[in-house]
């Protein structure tokens, strides 16, 4: 697995802090006393709420932070992971800008918050009304295994066979390998092999990095037609309330959380993928 860290808070807007659009004034979890937004959300982890009030000191003030509303980010369990790749370490993460998200509709009516955030509105339709639950890392453990999955592993499959023909090929020519599979010492040739060797690494993370772009893109894209069609369980439906404001200002979709697809389209999606080393040329050397 690829652990960068990107479960830190991230910064919050004074619009986001001040602007209570919705129900209630602190339902999204993200304002002055209660921010527990990341700066990306990572599907490898989830997101522990604390079962005890509790208080912090802040420039001198006291803030009370309520249970349930406060808590940490923690890595899953292997068991709990998505099943993304074996052949490959990873790590998918994903965010939502920090613009005002659309609120008129095709025919010009007012649908939702005049000043919440993409990101402030992601947490709120997860928190407040899909209890909790981040609906984005729910699709990767229900859906994306039976959609895209498959198109995704013969990709992977794809840039590993060429990484270990290229190094085959170029990067191992000619070295001298004991039967432990590790360079032999005693030979002059492996040194300049050790030095390609050095620029295989950076080679194959660059390259690994560039496709990791291109799986990124066909993955949202399954993302935004799986919401779309409400092919990801989610914890709550619409109501008949919702369903005819969506009618009045002009919306035809009947999906939870979709409604004109602005929100979802907006996801950054971010797909980091690396050798794990395990990978046996033929001349028996891990790259």
């Amino acid at each position: 697995m690829i652990s960068t860290n990107y479960s830190k808070d991230a910064e919050v807007l004074d619009i986001e802090i001040t602007d209570y659009d919705t129900k209630y004034s602190n339902e999204t979890g993200i304002n002055l006393n209660r921010m527990r937004l990341p700066e990306r959300y990572d599907i490898a982890k989830y997101y522990v709420r604390n079962k005890r009030n509790s208080k912090v000191i802040r420039n001198g003030e006291v803030i009370t932070r309520r249970k349930g509303e406060w808590g940490k980010w923690v890595g899953k369990d292997n068991e709990s992971l998505p099943d993304i790749s074996d052949d490959f370490d990873w790590q998918i993460t994903y965010n939502f800008p920090d613009t005002l998200h659309n609120n008129k509709s095709p025919i010009g009516a007012t649908y939702g918050g005049e000043h919440v955030t993409y990101r402030r509105l992601y947490l709120i339709l997860c928190e407040h009304f899909n209890n909790g639950e981040y609906f984005v890392d729910t699709y990767f453990d229900t859906v994306y295994p039976y959609t895209v999955k498959p198109d995704i592993d013969m990709e992977l499959n794809k840039i590993k066979s060429d990484l270990v023909a290229y190094a085959e090929e170029y990067v191992l020519d000619g070295a001298v390998v004991t039967k432990s599979g590790n360079l032999d010492k005693r030979y002059k040739v492996n040194k300049e092999v050790k030095k390609r060797l050095k620029d295989y690494k950076q080679f194959a993370s660059e390259w690994e990095e560039s496709h990791g772009e291109e799986l990124a893109d066909k993955i949202k894209k399954d993302i935004i037609r799986a919401l779309e069609v409400g092919e990801i369980p989610l914890g709550c439906s619409l109501s008949e309330g919702t369903l005819k404001a969506r009618k009045l200002a002009g919306i035809t979709s009947t999906e939870t959380f979709f409604a004109m697809g602005d929100l979802i389209e907006h996801i950054n999606l971010y797909v980091k993928i690396g050798g794990n080393k395990k990978w046996r040329t033929k001349q028996g050397i891990l790259v």
